[in-house]
């Protein structure tokens, strides 16, 4: 497999309004995004609380001005950065990375992913409480969803297919299944025992393959659109998260939670898998 660059270097960055530089490290980092505006990376750090912006892949700074809690996964709606922090959903611009939006979901054990829709609804992974919030960030109106194969729900992905909406997730356990929300209907259109262990990340690139991180197995699993073809990238990477392919730059961006590092992957090579998943 052909990289472009291993992150895991002591960085410096310089916080805004300070004329001192501070060090910090790529410690425990949970998502990655792009960031549209400033045409930068955004690397999440559940081990600093920092989010660092990532410019043309050697120039770091700090995003977020204050540091969060532990900071995962996180999703891009408009001119909004929106991230799960323990039990809060905070928004920040994508210009000048400043807090618009700080809510504490009622009753969230463990936030974990996040994934956006047009219409400006934000959905976050619960993987203690085993939900998904549905959450509306203009009114703070929250709905729960839930059902008896959603146990420790974990990376979630919004799509559509024609004009409807959905939301694919996984789960972080053993034989992890996928499951499709129709947002439309609250129906699950389609179920997919993946048969890895501890899914974690969900992404997929331009062709509508369908890119899945699997922590236990260290490696990340490409299924075709309709899943019926299957393989897994010829590498292994240590405990891959979440999991974002850029549509805009044509590169896989993994990040490797325990071992302290992002790599970014410009040609996605498999090695061929034993037959259909079973659906």
């Amino acid at each position: 497999m052909r990289r472009l660059l291993i992150l895991s270097l002591i960085i410096i960055a310089t916080l805004s309004g300070c004329h001192k530089k501070i060090s910090y490290k790529i410690i425990k980092p949970e998502s990655v995004v792009w960031n549209p505006l400033t045409k930068t990376y955004l690397i999440s750090n559940a081990g600093t609380g920092y989010i660092l912006s990532l410019k043309d892949k050697y120039e770091f700074f700090v995003f977020n001005k204050k540091p969060l809690s532990s900071p995962k996964g996180m999703a891009i709606q408009g001119k909004t950065l929106y991230v799960a922090d323990r039990t809060y959903l905070d928004g920040f611009d994508l210009q000048t990375g400043k807090r618009t939006y700080h809510f504490e979901v009622p009753d969230a054990i463990f936030l974990n992913d996040v994934a956006t829709s047009p219409d400006g609804m934000v959905y976050v992974s619960d993987m203690e409480r085993n939900c998904i919030f549905f959450i509306n960030p203009a009114t703070d109106k929250v709905d729960i969803y839930s059902n008896k194969n959603l146990t420790k729900p974990n990376g979630l992905y919004y799509f559509t297919r024609g004009e409807e909406p959905f939301l694919a997730y996984v789960c972080f356990k053993d034989k992890s299944v996928l499951e499709i929300i129709n947002l439309k209907t609250k129906s699950l259109e389609s179920v997919l025992n993946t048969e890895m262990p501890f899914a974690d990340g969900i992404t997929r690139e331009s062709d509508g393959s369908w890119l899945i991180s699997s922590w236990a197995d260290s490696t990340v699993w490409r299924f075709s659109a309709d899943f019926n073809q299957r393989s897994r990238l010829a590498e292994k990477y240590d405990s891959p998260a979440d999991i974002f392919y850029s549509l805009e730059n044509k590169e896989l961006a993994i990040p490797s939670f325990n071992g302290n590092t992002v790599t970014f992957v410009t040609k996605v090579d498999t090695t061929a898998a034993n037959s259909k998943p079973q659906k």
